[in-house]
């Protein structure tokens, strides 16, 4: 195969790693290079096949389990008689308020097992998920991922590359993805990869972000004959996950003297993904077969070794994942083109011990084993095919208003595509580099006096508000910014932070605003939990005092900031002042606060950009 251009970028000083890290919602790869200075070529891309235990595949399952002892179980590595947690990739994106209703129902409902007996955790009848955030649970996952790396990379290269050279990580998402969700990946991969490769103690490295379709669009590009094309020649790439499906296209822009390619629509997504057909099988097409007494000891099995629930999380118990497993190699041979198609293939899964006991034929039950016909997978695989189809036949009608013709490409080995393609988008092959990104250098927080409530603070911290009666706690700490919070090119942080202080009428009108910044290492759920000025300890907080006076506003600019309250129930006069701070964090880690007063939003609810200031700090990050 032809090398492929190499564009070397203003930070390129020297060999260096670039992983390219590929978190599917299903599945789960990861390829690397070793650059030598040298224009490099797709074959010359490591992809890692090795997965415990001892299972050569291109891909390990996305999946975890906190059963038993010893650690978590991952991938391949999980024992039949586990409580095992997948899909967690879909539990990233901030649910709609249905999801959060049903995801607190899910979270609330084992809460009795962690909240009344905590000796039932140490005796192994709780199970560990319970307590983890899917943030926590990635993290973990990608912790063990990132072990299988460098041990891949340790048994093809001298050991100690890792330690002199730089590595630059490039992390992929679905095309249409939440702030939220890019960040939760952003924040475990870092950390993971980070922490298993020492990153910190290497010269300066670089974590980027890239889209899926188009990190498999560079590798499908790369790995194609490009022969077969002309310039103005047209393909749509559609890479089909576990759960999204996304596409974009391209014209070729040039063939000579090399192969440049441009995106000419944006890109189209949908939830069309194989997690579709598992969902069916195990919700639908299981309940409906067996009936509802015999799916209902198909859900049982197991749990005699402790509960049943996954809490927040999607898990599998002991019986689904038996029939998920036997149903896996039928679901992935499937192609609904029988050979004669007035024929039924018959695909029998044996039924564990205990379950379909006695023949019915009619619901494909015979002799232990459930018969699934080739009419069943199509039904099963519908909605997930005419969905991708829909989505193909919208770029197509995109292209064709543009007049332009489509080709069909394919690629050999697509499973890495989008692991190896994230590769060359970090080497700059064909491609401008994905712009590095940084993470913020402190979690920041502001101390309030919040409404107290006896489940979120201690009674050392209730006082009563001697102008309204309310019982408040005094030092609570509500974070904003969480250290190693993602910060983009694009995409800085900045929260908005509404504040209200009230003052009496013959007082003075001077106040003040604290802001800490801490470096503690605990992770941004974790933080949440440290909630009281004490928790955090001085080594790791840096106080900023930001002062103000409402004496200096102009008479207009207070009015519409103060209301003048007359509580009946204290019989107290004072001035109720609302404010707002915004806390921004740049790319390159400066931290600014800006107080001024005024509400955040209008009576329209559109953003308050004006407001008179009363406070200003900058900190520049320190080099």
């Amino acid at each position: 195969m032809a090398q492929l251009p190499y564009n070397i970028a203003h930070d390129y000083m020297g060999p260096r790693f670039v992983i390219g890290i590929d978190y599917g919602t299903t599945f789960t790869g990861v390829a690397w290079i070793l650059t030598t200075g040298s224009t490099p070529k797709p074959e010359d891309i490591n992809v890692v096949t090795n997965w415990p235990p001892g299972k050569q595949e291109l891909k390990t399952p996305s999946e975890i389990s906190y059963t038993g002892h010893g650690g978590p179980q991952w991938g391949y590595n999980i024992g039949d008689n586990a409580h095992v947690i997948r899909w967690s990739k879909m539990k990233l994106e901030k649910p709609s308020k249905r999801e959060a209703i049903e995801t607190l129902r899910q979270a609330l409902e084992p809460a009795p097992q962690v909240a009344f007996d905590p000796r039932r955790a140490s005796r192994n009848q709780v199970q560990g998920h319970l307590t983890k955030t899917p943030a926590d649970i990635l993290t973990d996952y990608l912790k063990q991922v990132a072990e299988v790396v460098r041990q891949d990379i340790k048994n093809k290269r001298d050991e100690e590359v890792l330690k002199r050279f730089p590595i630059d990580l490039v992390i992929t998402h679905p095309a249409q993805w939440d702030l939220r969700a890019r960040n939760t990946t952003f924040r475990a991969a870092s950390k993971a990869f980070i922490s298993v490769f020492e990153i910190d103690d290497l010269p300066p490295s670089y974590i980027r972000l890239a889209t899926e379709p188009e990190a498999c669009a560079q590798y499908t590009m790369s790995n194609t004959d490009i022969d077969n094309l002309r310039r103005d020649d047209c393909f749509i790439v559609v890479d089909a996950g576990g759960g999204t499906v996304d596409l974009v296209s391209y014209k070729v822009d040039a063939v000579n003297p090399s192969f440049r390619p441009i995106m000419v629509t944006d890109v189209s997504s949908g939830r069309y993904g194989s997690t579709n057909i598992d969902r069916y099988f195990l919700e639908i097409f299981l309940r409906q077969r067996l009936g509802n007494q015999e799916y209902g000891k198909l859900l049982a099995l197991g749990t005699e070794r402790g509960g049943d629930s996954g809490g927040r999380h999607t898990t599998l118990r002991r019986g689904e994942k038996v029939m998920f497993d036997r149903f896996q190699p039928i679901k992935h041979a499937f192609t609904d083109r029988p050979r004669n198609r007035d024929s039924q293939i018959p695909h029998p899964i044996d039924l564990p011990d205990g379950i379909g006991e006695h023949n019915d034929p009619s619901h494909g039950i015979i002799d232990g084993r459930l018969v699934i016909t080739d009419d069943d997978l199509k039904e099963m695989f519908d909605d997930a095919v005419e969905g991708t189809l829909n989505l193909i036949d919208q770029q197509i009608t995109l292209i064709s208003s543009k007049r332009l013709n489509v080709k069909v490409v394919r690629v050999d080995d697509p499973l890495p595509a989008v692991a190896k393609g994230a590769v060359l988008m970090g080497l700059g092959v064909h491609c401008e580099k994905p712009p590095p990104n940084s993470r913020a250098p402190y979690h920041i927080g502001i101390v309030l006096a919040e409404r107290f409530a006896g489940y979120a603070h201690e009674e050392w911290q209730r006082y009563e508000d001697s102008l309204d009666g309310v019982s408040r706690a005094k030092d609570h700490i509500k974070w904003v910014v969480a250290k190693g919070d993602l910060v983009t090119p694009h995409e800085q942080i900045a929260k908005k932070v509404k504040i209200v202080h009230k003052i009496t009428t013959r007082g003075k009108k001077a106040g003040r605003v604290r802001v800490i910044l801490s470096s503690h290492e605990e992770t941004g759920d974790d933080m949440n939990q440290l909630h009281r000025l004490s928790d955090i300890h001085d080594v790791t907080r840096e106080t900023i005092h930001l002062d103000y006076d409402l004496g200096r506003i102009p008479d207009v600019g207070r009015r519409n900031c103060c209301k003048r309250i007359n509580d009946r129930q204290t019989g107290q006069e004072y001035d109720k002042v609302e404010m707002h701070l915004e806390v921004t964090v740049s790319l390159a880690g400066d931290i600014s606060l800006d107080l001024r007063a005024g509400a955040t939003e209008d009576h329209y609810g559109h953003p308050n950009l004006q407001g008179y200031q009363l406070a200003y700090w900058a900190k520049p990050r320190i080099q």
